[in-house]
């Protein structure tokens, strides 16, 4: 009787003893974060691209996260960034898809949960700053940090140079609804060259500098490319009126995001340079060429829903 009485009095104490382990090892409340962050890292960065990822702190909040160069931030404080750069970019793109696809897009399709990343296009030798903010699904600013991170690219290095011969041109309007801009198609009589450039300026004699171009829209493609393109991250143009008083000759150079450097001279006649009429049915726009790792240093490539990171190029 008394093995009995030992042996429930052991259980008793292991019971104990096991139920004392237990509330020793229960977890412990999380403390409640009051200032979220978000971790933005640059890596894998190029003349020409660079990967960027973001971290939140808290991973069922949503946030939203672009970039721009650094001198369009110049003079904005993080609140004025976060109004115009982040909910007036959403804004944006909401409206752009709208009115060009009849699409509707909602700020919930373009933020983002959980870790982001994304590999990018950018220009060479150029500061920028990807930007990120906890914003909801109605827009508005769920906390007030706005978390930045700066990166700059290396310049592109030339590694091969050649002069193209035998190019002719004509300006064709780009059939874009959001720019005055118009695409100058230099190519040679096998269309097996061709130079693909967005000016905003159809003066027949002067000079391009990448002020009246908007290099993102701008390509450089051979028969060798197939139905891909190299993207064109720097170039230099001038154009002069010729004797003749009916053509003018574009001459320059072009670099591609390769590095490889093309010297060019194309006379292109007054006549090839006329805008299509609007409307004019006789007129087929030329057909667009894929362009390898582009649009993202502002158009950026689309992720999930038709996501859009920085479409501030299409404000200009």
């Amino acid at each position: 009787m008394k093995k009995i009485f030992y042996f429930v009095a052991a259980l008793a104490v292991l019971a104990v003893g096991f139920t004392g382990c237990k509330k020793d090892k229960e977890k412990e409340p999380e403390p409640e974060v009051t200032n979220p962050k978000l971790v933005i890292t640059v890596d894998s960065i190029t003349a020409t691209s660079a990967f960027i990822a973001v971290v939140p702190e808290v991973d069922t909040l949503t946030y939203y996260w672009t970039y721009y160069e650094k001198a369009d931030l110049e003079g904005l404080t993080d609140e004025e960034i976060i109004e115009q750069g982040l909910i007036g970019e959403m804004d944006y793109i909401i409206e752009y898809y709208a009115e060009v696809y009849s699409k509707t897009i909602t700020y919930e399709e373009l933020l983002s949960v959980g870790e982001d990343s994304y590999g990018l296009s950018f220009s060479p030798n150029t500061e920028y700053v990807a930007l990120a903010a906890y914003i909801d699904a109605e827009g508005n600013i769920t906390f007030g940090d706005l978390f930045k991170k700066e990166f700059k690219t290396p310049d592109v290095e030339i590694i091969s140079e050649e002069t193209l011969e035998g190019l002719t041109g004509t300006y064709i309007d780009d059939y874009r609804d959001y720019d005055e801009s118009y695409i100058l198609y230099l190519g040679d009589a096998a269309e097996s060259i061709e130079i693909a450039l967005n000016l905003f300026d159809v003066d027949f004699a002067g000079e391009f500098t990448e002020e009246d171009m908007d290099l993102e829209y701008c390509y450089f493609w051979t028969s060798d490319l197939g139905d891909e393109a190299e993207s064109i991250v720097k170039a230099s143009i001038t154009a002069t009126l010729n004797e003749d008083g009916i053509s003018s000759v574009f001459a320059g150079w072009i670099v591609t995001a390769s590095g490889a450097k093309y010297n060019f001279e194309a006379n292109v006649p007054f006549e090839s340079l006329l805008t299509p009429a609007e409307g004019d049915d006789d007129v087929e726009p030329l057909p667009a060429r894929k362009v390898q790792a582009k649009k993202t240093a502002s158009i950026k490539n689309l992720k999930g829903a038709e996501k859009v990171k920085g479409f501030k190029a299409l404000k200009k």
